[in-house]
């Protein structure tokens, strides 16, 4: 099964958050995983796993987006929890999670709980706000 429009429409407006809000070092060597991005050009396996975004500079970031249908599979709760432990081991770490705007509290929810369970609650998550879905 493809990707969805939405799913592509939320890595792109996640990457655009990412290029104005994080410092321009960062946004120089992010990588998203997009259709049209050449393979030697995506993030790198964590834990299992291919996030949308990844940034590893003076930090590591991480981000991942989710459209409805997807924000609670097991598969997406495996991602968070191996983005997280991996995010855990640094400084300063954030974890960026794109979804539509009626999910964020939900999202919300999700994350703290899993950020919990594996000891991860000192990584910055950052929930895009106003994304349509």
């Amino acid at each position: 099964m493809g990707v969805s429009d939405t799913h592509i429409n939320l890595v792109r407006a996640m990457g655009s958050w990412a290029a104005t809000n994080c410092h321009p070092s960062e946004s120089a060597v992010m990588l998203l995983d997009l259709p049209d991005t050449p393979k030697e050009n995506h993030p790198p396996n964590i834990g299992g796993f291919i996030p949308d975004l990844y940034i590893s500079s003076t930090r590591l970031i991480l981000g991942e987006a989710k459209t409805a249908r997807d924000l609670e599979t097991k598969h997406s709760r495996e991602q968070y929890a191996a983005y997280l432990i991996k995010l855990s081991q640094f400084q300063n770490s954030m974890f960026i999670l794109a979804v539509p705007w009626y999910c964020v509290p939900q999202a919300k929810s999700l994350i703290a709980r899993i950020k919990k369970i594996v000891n991860a609650s000192h990584v910055q998550s950052v929930f895009i706000e106003g994304l349509p879905g």
